[in-house]
């Protein structure tokens, strides 16, 4: 009984998690359509949204081309600029989004590892 209460719980944790992903990307394509005389909103001030039951930890605009992941030999190349947005849902589920800054078409590839991370 007590595998099946906690099975719910990641469930509702993952439910928030992809709520949360259409969430700031809604934000960040607010944001592209924005026009420059109100650009209002801007990659790092994703880091003041207020989630229930998740914290954005970082959000940062990456303009140079190239990123290292922390744990990474070698950084991605080539890179369009982009939004990384990382967020930790409660209890301990990590979402990274990286959104294009400019020319987005709206729509939202997610990745997932399949469960295999643990």
């Amino acid at each position: 009984m007590k595998l099946r209460i906690q099975s719910h719980r990641f469930v509702g944790s993952a439910v928030m998690a992809a709520a949360l992903c259409t969430s700031v990307s809604t934000v960040a394509l607010a944001a592209d359509n924005a026009t420059q005389s109100n650009a209002s909103v801007s990659c790092e001030s994703l880091a003041a949204l207020s989630l229930p039951g998740a914290k954005v930890t970082e959000a940062q605009t990456i303009t140079d081309g190239t990123f290292k992941a922390p744990e990474a030999k070698e950084p991605l190349k080539g890179l369009p600029p982009f939004c990384r947005v990382h967020v930790v849902v409660s209890p301990a589920i990590n979402i990274e989004i990286w959104m294009p800054l400019k020319g987005w078409n709206g729509k939202l590839m997610g990745l997932t590892a399949g469960g295999v991370l643990g």
